[in-house]
């Protein structure tokens, strides 16, 4: 007996009246994640913004392809490699050409323009976005409410926000409904749920919803926009910014009156505003400073705003450094452009492949084919491509095509099918040389 069949009995069993059987209960299970505070804060927080629009742009920059499957076992190598270095990027290049091989679909094109509203690159963007922010991106099938037709006419993303699960046991998905239009139901088999891994199993079947990568740093997204707040409003009832003083001998005496109107007009004039920016100010007399604007407590919590935006980048596995040109070289930023694509986006676009592989191609395709998305064509991936060739160059016992194969072209097959050694290169035995006993030092005549 399967282990879900068990738990299926045993949790059935516990459960009892209250919910009968454990295979026949259905209903809308509600998203606890606090996704209203996670897109407020989307919307709110420039870090947030910043950091989730970054990675959905690169998601989107990927090219999709549909192949013929020519070896299961090298396309399930392929599948399980990444190219984060040239030597791994040059073994997955060599996969990917013996075990794919491009077709024409009607899926590429019904993915090129998913819908009357939009385009594959803002529909690959909001289905990230909801991935990332909301936990899961939920793709409706349109069908044209033609129960005859079996492959979609159009692709819509749904507002995650606002989606509820219909459940039939703790373990299956039977529906969709989206919460702000009660009479909008959607069954199972009409949406593409991606959804991100959520390992908190719920008797309610919450955790059928994904975990959204900022619920872990939720409480911090609320200190920072309450801290935020703060600070707009010290700097609305903050008043003067600083105050002047005279820091001249105490035998001098206090300023008159007439003397602080003086120097208030010839600070206007040569001291603030845009037009005195480089320029050298006189006083005629010795004066002191108080800053008011930087107060501790400001200073603080811009500290904290700080440390926020370090985890944000943290939750999402991407590089402070893109962000931020402190302490950041030109190699440095280069290295953080890379890591984006080979940690971040296309892990993320690998399992959005991997779901639409299961749900969404066999609509258009038997088995034998696969959906793949590749980001070999990026301009941060070249540099890797220039060592890859470099490599392949003084690889003399390769063959032409094992080299194609290497740099993502195909095979051609005769002459190419050949290793071709340098001609210059001849064995050590024909050059006529005598190297009298080896186990003796050489002598060159210096010694």
């Amino acid at each position: 007996m399967a282990i879900f069949d068990i738990l299926r009995r045993k949790i059935g069993q516990a459960m009892g009246p209250r919910y009968g059987t454990f295979q026949n209960f259905e209903r809308i299970t509600g998203n606890y994640q606090n996704l209203n505070q996670l897109y407020d804060s989307f919307a709110s927080n420039p870090t947030v913004y910043s950091v989730v629009s970054l990675i959905a742009d690169k998601c989107s920059q990927g090219i999709w392809s549909v192949n013929r499957v020519k070896s299961e076992a090298k396309h399930r190598q392929y599948k399980a490699m990444n190219g984060a270095t040239t030597a791994s990027l040059q073994r997955m290049m060599i996969l990917k050409a013996q075990a794919l091989e491009q077709v024409d679909s009607d899926l590429l094109k019904l993915m090129h323009k998913p819908n009357a509203a939009m385009g594959q690159d803002s529909f690959m963007k909001l289905l990230v976005i909801n991935y990332l922010v909301g936990g899961a991106g939920a793709v409706w099938k349109n069908n044209g409410g033609l129960e005859s037709v079996k492959k979609p006419v159009e692709l819509w993303p749904l507002p995650v926000k606002d989606l509820t699960i219909s459940t039939k046991d703790l373990f299956t998905i039977s529906g969709f409904q989206i919460e702000s239009l009660p009479g909008f139901k959607l069954p199972k088999e009409s949406v593409v749920y991606w959804s991100q891994p959520n390992p908190l199993f719920e008797t309610d079947g919450s955790h059928l919803y994904g975990l959204p990568p900022l619920r872990a740093a939720l409480i911090e997204l609320i200190t920072s926009k309450e801290g935020r707040i703060t600070l707009g409003s010290n700097f609305k009832n903050n008043g003067s910014k600083g105050v002047l003083y005279d820091d001249a001998d105490a035998t001098t005496g206090p300023l008159t009156s007439e003397q602080v109107e003086e120097y208030r007009k010839v600070i206007n004039d040569q001291v603030n505003g845009g037009r005195n920016g480089n320029r050298v100010a006189f006083m005629g007399a010795r004066l002191g400073y108080i800053n008011l604007a930087a107060k501790s407590e400001d200073m603080a919590l811009m500290e904290g705003l700080g440390m926020t935006s370090e985890m944000i980048y943290s939750v999402f596995g991407v590089d402070p450094v893109l962000f931020s040109s402190v302490g950041s070289t030109y190699a440095n930023k280069e290295q953080a452009q890379k890591a984006l694509i080979t940690n971040v986006a296309a892990p993320i676009m690998a399992a959005l492949r991997d779901e639409l592989n299961r749900d969404l191609l066999p609509l258009f395709h038997k088995e034998g084919y696969s959906l793949d998305v590749s980001f070999d064509h990026l301009p941060e991936m070249q540099a890797d491509l220039e060592k890859l060739s470099a490599t392949l160059n003084n690889m003399p016992f390769l063959t032409y095509d094992e080299k194609r194969l290497a740099a993502g072209y195909e095979e051609k097959g005769g002459p190419y099918a050949t290793a071709y050694i340098p001609s210059g290169v001849i064995p050590i035995d024909d050059a006529g040389l005598d190297l009298g006993d080896s186990s003796e030092p050489l002598n060159d005549g210096n010694l």
